[in-house]
């Protein structure tokens, strides 16, 4: 699947049908994507804006059992460049010949050990970053018995990989904004970086605990539980997790006065928010054409006379 093709099985997204249903989505490994984007931001930058976010820095959710990776192929790591790089992350041969075997089938057997310690018996264990093992060490266990653990660990890289991967893409795009003394921010969904059963993620894969806190966090706690408590502990959830210093703004989804999709009106919301008021000094609201209804179509169509 590609991110166009994936849109259109409903039982793999939760977008199918909705405005933004052909969106596609880039592979944050791409060179040619990073250079493209840089020149974007480039160009972005001689409007002279008084700050720049960056939204959709995450993978596609899915929908059911699709909103939660838990194989290899459940990720979005199949690309030319982000094999490449992920091979990259194996620091001897065995690691390397381990990676890609694991990537290949989604797994590995007893006999992919015992194969690879074949190809390179000069190595110790295999290595790959983020592995403890000492490389000076023997090769200790049979590889039945080492199979548990080098598969789990192999699991836990190809995650990392990809998170990795939203990681640098946000932070190339930070380090054009930072020298023009603007603000940047990120947009994310509190909930898009956990983790869920044994070894389970959610498929955003986003990892907003690892943005700088140099930047602005933008938390959409947008949850929907009929009042506001769901809401809030969104918002806690990001404040315990926010290193110190940290500006956070949440942004809140709903109209005055209304509840909208069984939300709260956005004033009770707003007076929920009070008690966080000591960590938090700004708010957006989701969106303006739900605030101002007749100002957006006004705007949407005005000519310049």
């Amino acid at each position: 699947h590609t991110t166009l093709t994936v849109m259109q099985d409903p039982s793999l997204h939760e977008q199918v049908g909705q405005s933004h249903a052909n969106h596609a989505f880039i592979d944050p490994y791409s060179p040619q994507a990073r250079r493209d984007y840089a020149w974007m931001i480039t160009e972005l930058l001689k409007r002279k804006p008084d700050g720049m976010l960056f939204d959709y820095v995450r993978y596609l959710r899915g929908v059911g059992p699709a909103s939660v990776v838990t194989k290899p192929s459940d990720l979005w790591i199949y690309s030319e460049a982000s094999q490449q790089t992920l091979l990259q992350r194996g620091l001897n041969q065995k690691g390397q010949e381990l990676i890609r075997r694991y990537v290949t089938q989604g797994f590995i057997s007893a006999n992919d050990i015992a194969a690879v310690d074949g190809l390179y018996p000069d190595e110790a264990e295999p290595m790959w970053q983020g592995r403890t093992a000492s490389p000076e060490s023997k090769t200790m266990g049979t590889p039945g018995e080492r199979l548990p653990l080098l598969q789990w660990q192999l699991w836990y890289l190809s995650v990392a990989h990809a998170v990795q991967g939203i990681i640098d893409f946000v932070n190339l795009a930070v380090e054009q904004v930072e020298p023009q003394g603007i603000p940047s921010g990120a947009v994310f969904f509190p909930g898009g970086n956990r983790p869920v059963g044994q070894g389970g993620f959610d498929s955003r894969l986003q990892a907003w605990d690892r943005f700088s806190p140099e930047m602005e966090w933008h938390p959409m706690a947008y949850a929907n539980c009929q009042n506001s408590d769901c809401i809030m502990e969104e918002i806690e959830r990001v404040l315990s997790m926010a290193p110190e210093g940290t500006q956070v703004i949440p942004a809140l989804a709903g109209n005055w006065g209304i509840p909208v999709t069984n939300r709260p009106p956005l004033e009770d919301q707003m007076s929920a928010l009070r008690r966080y008021s000591s960590q938090i000094n700004s708010v957006s609201h989701f969106a303006y054409s739900w605030q101002e209804p007749q100002s957006d179509r006004d705007r949407k169509f005005c000519q310049l006379n």
